[in-house]
């Protein structure tokens, strides 16, 4: 085989490469990655951008390159044998030979070895190579231009519509699982990914503050009595209501009432400083929550319950700790709402969330036993079929529980014991403690003497 023939074949194979590799390289190249460069200024990132947008068009333009490359070098190959070895083969095993040879050449060199690269540096060479791209869908323009109605005519007769790229919540799980294996992820954005990924599953009424713990404020109240309620509670924005909290008339934000000029004072009238309240039902899921808080442009949302009544209150920041966790400021008061105590014996607040006290204890509850109930206080309601008495104590699945403060027919709080050791005292995650929790913490807690400046009811 002379020289000639050698770089005919080097270049056919490199065009068919090229090709290769770039058909793959689009299909996994990240348009995050794209949209920073071109942010940047970046031509290569604007142009691949652009060859993303018509991603199918440009694909089609690689696919018609690779295969005219992978039949001139059949032909070629075949004429290269038959002037080698065409005097001692017949023609059919000339052809054969000339099959084989081109069919091993593209696979080795056309094909595993330019997208093996590609596939492991799938945006690096987009980037590096758009404009050799971009030129190849500019000269097969008018053949992509053919196919491409001809392909949607026949997807067309066989009912075959062109959709939407849609993105499934699995998908989204799966991709920041291989994020977090990779190190691009680490643990805690996992989390939050997993949490996002599901927000449209979660119900208002889970991250609900219940009715019976709203700060609300009548509409009789004077300014005077307005602020010092706000001093007093420390929350930047709360609801007014006239009878009851069944009839809330608007949301009052502090921070507008201490703009006040002596000329406003003298002529204050309450309803003149309300925002409309956002009203959303029990049964509405907190993707669709904040999209609509979103709209309106409020951080507060009244819950209401089947029967029209308010069954609870949402806020931002209610739905921020969904992602993130518990979120404190300068005027939250840090209040324990489980603590460890000797002979595996714990304490525990009625308003503790059993997905913290199943973490916590390192125990898992049945659905059964959880159907129905979010708190600690609503477990021992179901645990004791009646609204029990301070003393009260009765065994629940793995449980054995006691009530040991009551206030207003509500359990605030409770004496909880494993029947079989807990897991974590096993293991030693948590510490004894000597300090009980508090009266206070036990039912709310206890606010600070200076008023804020920002924040929300939580």
């Amino acid at each position: 085989m002379a020289i000639t023939d050698f770089l005919v074949f080097s270049c056919i194979l490199t065009l068919n490469a090229f090709f290769c590799a770039s058909e793959t390289a689009l299909t996994g190249a990240s348009e995050a990655a794209a949209r920073s460069r071109a942010d940047s200024g970046s031509r290569r990132g604007k142009l691949l951008l652009k060859l993303l947008a018509d991603r199918p068009r440009v694909v089609t333009a690689l696919l018609i390159g690779q295969n005219i490359a992978g039949a001139v070098l059949a032909v070629y190959s075949s004429r290269v044998i038959d002037d080698t070895l065409g005097a001692q083969l017949s023609p059919v095993l000339s052809a054969l030979l000339a099959v084989a040879v081109s069919i091993l050449l593209l696979l080795v060199f056309g094909e595993v070895i330019p997208k093996t690269l590609a596939v492991r540096f799938a945006t690096p060479w987009a980037l590096f190579f758009s404009g050799p791209v971009f030129f190849t869908t500019l000269v097969f323009w008018p053949v992509t231009a053919v196919l491409g109605v001809a392909s949607n005519g026949i997807l067309r007769l066989v009912g075959k519509h062109e959709e939407g790229a849609t993105v499934s919540v699995d998908e989204i799980q799966t991709i920041a699982k291989m994020g977090q294996e990779m190190g691009v992820i680490d643990s805690m954005e996992m989390e939050i990914v997993q949490k996002a990924s599901v927000l449209n599953e979660t119900k208002v009424r889970d991250i609900m503050v219940p009715r019976t713990d709203i700060h609300a404020i009548p509409a009789r109240l004077t300014l005077a009595e307005l602020r010092q309620a706000f001093k007093r509670d420390l929350f930047s924005r709360t609801p007014v209501y006239l009878g009851d909290l069944d009839d809330i008339i608007g949301v009052l934000n502090f921070k507008e009432l201490l703009r006040l000029s002596p000329q406003d004072e003298a002529r204050f009238k309450l309803q003149d400083y309300l925002h409309p309240a956002l009203f959303v039902p029990e049964a509405m899921s907190v993707g669709v929550l904040l999209t609509k808080m979103r709209e309106r442009r409020t951080h507060m949302a009244i819950v209401i319950d089947e029967y029209g009544g308010t069954s609870g209150l949402v806020t931002f920041e209610d739905i921020v700790e969904v992602l993130v966790g518990r979120v404190e400021d300068e005027y939250d008061v840090t209040a324990k709402l489980i603590e460890r105590r000797e002979n595996g014996l714990w304490e525990v607040d009625g308003r503790l969330t059993l997905e913290e006290l199943e973490e916590t204890l390192g125990v898992t509850l049945g659905e059964s036993e959880k159907e129905g109930v979010t708190t600690a206080a609503g477990l021992a309601l179901k645990a004791f079929g009646k609204i029990p008495a301070e003393g009260d104590a009765t065994t629940f699945n793995k449980l054995s529980l006691k009530v040991t403060r009551m206030r207003d027919q509500r359990v605030r709080r409770l004496e909880l014991r494993c029947i079989e050791e807990c897991p974590a005292e096993t293991e030693g995650r948590v510490e004894v403690s000597d300090h009980p929790l508090s009266d206070e913490s036990a039912i709310m807690p206890l606010p600070r003497p200076q008023p804020p400046t920002s924040g929300s009811q939580p």
